[in-house]
């Protein structure tokens, strides 16, 4: 997942053209900003808030990092494409059930790799999702198989990298 701070939301004086205030999606969103029922980050969004955002989605444990640790300089062009703007990667990590993976049968596994995506999905979603209220840019790549597949073979076939042990140990 990667966020970025847009310029444009910054601002504490929110002008929408009349069309898009008119927009109901944009209405709803404006209701629940002004009964407080969004994610309200913190004056310096730091990992800990992130953390507990992405637990409270449904994540069963998660970790933030800048884009500028040096250790993730090759990720930065990639989030930066994929999002322009990105400062912070979030890491989630959702628990599969060990015996269901473990099981010969190839249906039980399959169906539990399946449920455990759409786990993960379902709370990556929810914390861009909380995120956008809170006035941050934010999207979430898709958890499960690479779909890039356009960009195969001369480039890699994944938005940003799906495994932890390419991130910078005790980041989050």
């Amino acid at each position: 997942m990667t966020t970025a701070r847009g310029a444009e939301e910054q601002s504490a004086d929110l002008r929408l053209p009349g069309k898009l205030a008119a927009h109901p999606s944009v209405q709803a969103v404006l209701a629940r900003r002004a009964a407080g029922e969004v994610a309200s980050p913190p004056t310096v969004t730091d990992a800990a808030w992130l953390r507990e955002l992405c637990l409270a989605a449904g994540a069963d444990d998660a970790a933030a990092v800048s884009l500028d640790h040096p250790d993730l300089a090759g990720e930065c062009e990639h989030a930066q494409s994929a999002l322009p703007g990105t400062r912070t990667l979030i890491a989630m990590a959702v628990r599969m059930n060990r015996d269901n993976c473990r099981s010969p049968a190839r249906s039980v596994a399959n169906q539990e790799f399946h449920q455990t995506d759409e786990q993960a999905n379902h709370a990556a979603r929810s914390v861009t999702q909380a995120l956008q209220d809170a006035g941050y840019r934010a999207l979430n790549p898709s958890v499960g198989f690479p779909q890039e597949m356009d960009r195969f073979p001369r480039e890699r076939i994944w938005v940003v990298a799906p495994r932890r042990s390419r991130w910078p140990q005790g980041s989050g």
